[in-house]
């Protein structure tokens, strides 16, 4: 009603006017007659008049039988017929300053509350979230890689990935911020054309989302544009009939009716965003035809091709959206644009996302574990989609109350939900059905693979999709790189990742007879030989795991219960029958011919395929008879959990590698109390791991024997839990720690406790150094510890500049069997390595003061530096090794006397 009443107050107030500058009326006159605005006899008068005024004022008179709906067509028409003169007319100075204003205030809240939300793939009828809690910066750079860095890039997974990100994150790669897209380019040059290129998902159409809401905030170019128009390409693309550039924006908002003729004066101050170019659908006769006229009405296609070119308002600046592949049409239209590409989340963005999601901190933190522990979901979380897809999926898990660590999301089963929402919501363009696109994608990613290649070939993919218009952007990413004096084309996934689990699906995406052949040539190819029986062609089989081993893993992803009934519901795809029992047969035909994983690799290999499986059973039935498990520092949480519940007769875990925290020991607690050997890395779970050990040595099921806590990691803080823990257990035979952070008083704590142990037989240490107070500590433990058969002190992973100085210091080896005076019959052995003469000494006097019996001495000196005589060690010792040359006749001479005091000597080595 309001654009009526405006088009009706324009008729009146230029009456005079229009009737002078209409020069064409009887293409006006034939336009109401046909939308039978005027009877015939009207029309005919208006054809009979002699001059152009003449028949405008029958124009005018012919207007008032109909009244003001008539009034506002004819303002209609005369936009389309003679928009020159109309917008003459309507210059800005016919709009007053309040009006002007008024409607640009009507358009920015229009945007606010247009941009401010956004529809979530999942969301229902009416569900919004707020644009500010989904939209994280992107990394965003204007430099062209070169092939080994992208390379690089598409190689490198999880922590490594987040690494060669962070490198491309600075001015080496021309980093940048949304705010900078305009600012001038290296040669001093700004430029007015800025394209942002970037994969299916990776956030280009949030970032025009922000771009529009931040401007309208104030936030944003406030200064540089007056007016920013977000043109959708997928919604341009339903508009069949003729347009011109006014309607574009009028479609933008319609309360900018009377600011069009300002708008069009200082094309410098707008900015019109181009939103998916990629969709646009340009023909080659579109991109021929162009017009300067802002009123001139043609196709979509043509009005945008004029935009592009810049033949319509020709100071106004663009900001396009696309995917690589329409990189090479973009070039051929816009005239020196600045390239940016998106590169998607760094590793902080993704934890600021995940704040963002889940807002309660708890949920936060286990949320980024989730990610952090699987390789794969961190990989891939780059791309915002994956993002959000692991985030939504949590949350359900969380909604429902269940443990983070017996969430059942696989990382086969997040990458499913990733292909099929690709394939609803960003793969409108590709003519081919969602099943045999998939599948010329797997088996185009398994040529890759079978080749090492993750850069393929622009022929190797045309023989998979016949033109340029087959070939699926949404997950094929085009890349140009320079060659030679020219230009090279190549194709890539969007990441190894994705491109390993498409080459995975190449072994279920075929006919039931395919499958089982495809799968029983690979299985074959990769059949273990017997490792008990022949361990050395077991080894020269170890480059399987560098060939399949991430691959696998999503082969028995793709057999998982729920991700099967997924793909059949969601995408309807049926995976062959005989594909199942091959794989769960090759797969249990090593694990059970083995019952000790003594490799790290092997290990993180296989609990990541029966993870991905998650089944219970076949869980069961494979992992009864595993006795020894070495996990490495590969091995993420999840499947370490779930693998080890179904290893019932489970006796020694080795944890040394991992990089396992205090939580995740928690976590372990009810497998680590079933195990006789453990091994822990005190580094990683440091003084709050030695509380959750206290924890499970205190439960009356713990059977640890063997305990070893290596390097020191722990500190006088956790000694007296980890005592309060010893206490309690009653068969513990071997102990192992690093106590280079220990102080004398807590060291002698913890020997003190050590001592009331009744089986104990092994204990060794890593120390600092020996002091009078540890040497009378060590002393009393012997002499307390009946059950003791052996004490071994050693220096703890000395840093290389601490093992130069150590090196010049520690000379001597000290090697001493021991009798208790009240039992002489039962020996100790004594040995430490790395010491020196002071420290061997300060032992030696305190074993003689409190009356322990040496009856063997044999001490090792690498080099004369340190040989003072001493007479405890003189008295003591019964073999000596000199492992140096004697060089000069002073240092014989030391060596000679110090021998003269030696009167037990029985053996001497030199």
């Amino acid at each position: 009603m309001e654009v009526e009443n405006r088009g009706i107050h324009f008729l009146e107030t230029h009456r005079a006017e229009l009737i002078q500058s209409v020069s064409d009326v009887m293409p006006i006159a034939d336009k109401m007659m046909s939308r039978k605005l005027i009877h015939k006899e009207a029309y005919e008068k208006i054809r009979a008049a002699r001059t152009s005024q003449e028949k405008m004022r029958d124009v005018y008179d012919a207007l008032r039988p109909g009244g003001d709906e008539v009034k506002a067509e004819l303002y209609r028409i005369l936009r389309e017929e003679c928009p020159l003169i109309i917008q003459k007319l309507s210059s800005p100075s016919s709009c007053s300053a309040r009006e002007v204003d008024t409607a640009r205030k009507k358009y920015i809240n229009h945007i606010k509350s247009d941009c401010a939300v956004v529809k979530e793939y999942n969301s229902l009828i009416g569900e919004r979230v707020w644009l500010d809690d989904r939209y994280m910066d992107l990394l965003l750079i204007q430099q062209h890689r070169k092939e080994n860095e992208r390379t690089e890039e598409l190689r490198s997974k999880g922590n490594t990935l987040q690494q060669v990100l962070s490198k491309r994150d600075s001015k080496d790669f021309r980093n940048t911020r949304i705010e900078c897209l305009f600012d001038s380019v290296p040669h001093g040059v700004t430029s007015k054309t800025v394209v942002l290129q970037g994969q299916a998902g990776i956030g280009k159409s949030f970032t025009t989302l922000k771009m529009m809401s931040d401007w309208a905030s104030g936030k944003l170019y406030s200064d540089r544009f007056s007016y920013v128009f977000l043109l959708r390409c997928q919604e341009l693309n339903l508009i069949a009939h003729k347009v011109s550039l006014h309607d574009l924006i009028l479609y933008c908002c319609q309360d900018l009716e009377p600011v069009i003729p300002q708008i069009l004066s200082q094309p410098e101050k707008v900015l019109f965003i181009v939103d998916g170019f990629d969709e646009l659908k340009l023909s080659e006769e579109a991109l021929k035809d162009f017009t300067t006229d802002p009123y001139e009405k043609m196709s979509v296609e043509q009005i945008m091709n004029s935009i592009l070119r810049k033949k319509v308002l020709q100071n106004s600046c663009l900001a396009i959206t696309t995917r690589p592949i329409s990189i090479k049409i973009l070039e051929k239209i816009l005239k020196n644009p600045a390239y940016t590409e998106i590169l998607g989340f760094s590793e902080n963005r993704i934890k600021e996302y995940i704040q963002k999601f889940f807002k309660d901190e708890k949920k936060v933190e286990r949320a980024f574990c989730y990610v952090k522990e699987h390789e794969g979901v961190l990989t891939a979380c780059f791309v915002p989609v994956m993002c959000w897809i692991v985030c939504t999926v949590l949350r359900e898990h969380f909604q429902e109350g269940t443990d983070i660590s017996h969430i059942l999301e696989t990382e086969t089963s997040i990458f499913v939900y990733f292909v099929s929402i690709i394939l609803k919501h960003h793969c409108q363009e590709s003519s081919l059905p969602p099943q045999d696109l998939l599948q010329r994608l797997s088996i185009l990613a398994k040529s890759g693979i079978d080749k090492n290649e993750v850069l393929l070939k622009e022929e190797e993919v045309n023989s998979f999709f016949s033109d340029s218009a087959q070939v699926p952007s949404s997950f094929l990413n085009k890349i140009l790189l320079k060659k030679s004096i020219g230009c090279k084309t190549v194709y890539s996934f969007m990441h190894l990742t994705f491109q390993e689990f498409f080459d995975a699906l190449s072994y279920i995406l075929c006919d039931e007879k395919d499958a089982k052949e495809n799968m029983e040539t690979l299985l074959k190819k990769h059949t273990f030989p017997d490792a008990k029986e022949n361990m050395e062609s077991f080894l020269k089989h170890k480059f399987f795991f560098l060939f399949t081993g991430s691959v696998s893993p999503f082969l028995f992803g793709l057999l998982n219960t729920n991700t099967l009934q997924f793909l059949k519901e969601e995408m309807t795809i049926s995976i062959p029958s005989g594909v199942k029992p091959l794989l769960l047969d090759w797969l249990q035909s090593f694990i059970s011919s083995i019952q000790n994983f003594c490799s790290s690799e092997e290990s993180d290999f296989f609990f990541r395929c029966l993870y991905e499986l998650h089944d219970p059973q076949f869980l069961c039935d494979v992992m009864q008879n595993v006795e020894s498990m070495q996990l490495s520092f590969k091995t993420t949480v999840s499947p370490v959990f779930y693998c080890l519940r179904g290893c019932e007769r489970l006796k020694s875990l080795d944890l040394y590698s991992c990089k396992f925290t205090e939580k995740v020991l928690e976590m372990l607690q009810p497998v680590v109390m079933k195990c006789e050997v453990l091994i822990l890395d005190t580094r990683n779970i440091r003084d709050g791991g030695a509380r959750v050990l206290s924890t499970v040595l205190k439960s009356h099921n713990c059977k640890i024997q063997n305990l070893s806590l290596l390097n020191s990691g722990l500190t006088d803080s956790s000694i007296d839990e980890l005592c309060c823990g010893l206490q309690k257990l009653t068969c513990l035979t071997r102990f192992c720690l690093g106590a280079k952070r220990l102080s004398d008083d807590k060291l002698g704590t913890l020997l003190s406790t050590l001592s009331t142990q009744k089986d104990l037989s092994v204990v060794k240490l890593s120390v600092k150094e020996i002091t009078e107070k540890t040497a009378s500590s060590l002393t009393c433990f012997i002499l307390q510890c009946y059950s003791l058969q052996e004490v071994l002190l050693e220096y703890n992973d000395p840093s290389e500049s601490d093992m130069e100085d150590c090196m010049s210091a520690i000379t001597w080896d000290l090697s001493i069997t021991l009798t208790r005076p009240d039992v002489p019959e039962k020996e100790v052995k004594f040995k430490q390595e790395f010491t020196t003469y002071r420290e061997a000494d300060l032992l030696c006097q305190a074993f003689r003061n409190e009356g322990l019996i040496v009856k063997t001495c044999s001490l090792t000196m690498r080099n004369g530096k340190d040989l003072i005589p001493t007479v405890t060690l003189q008295h003591m010792v019964t073999e000596l090794k000199l492992t140096w040359c004697m060089g000069t006749e002073k240092l014989v001479s030391a060596v000679t006397s110090f021998l003269q005091g030696c009167h037990r000597l029985q053996h001497l080595e030199t």
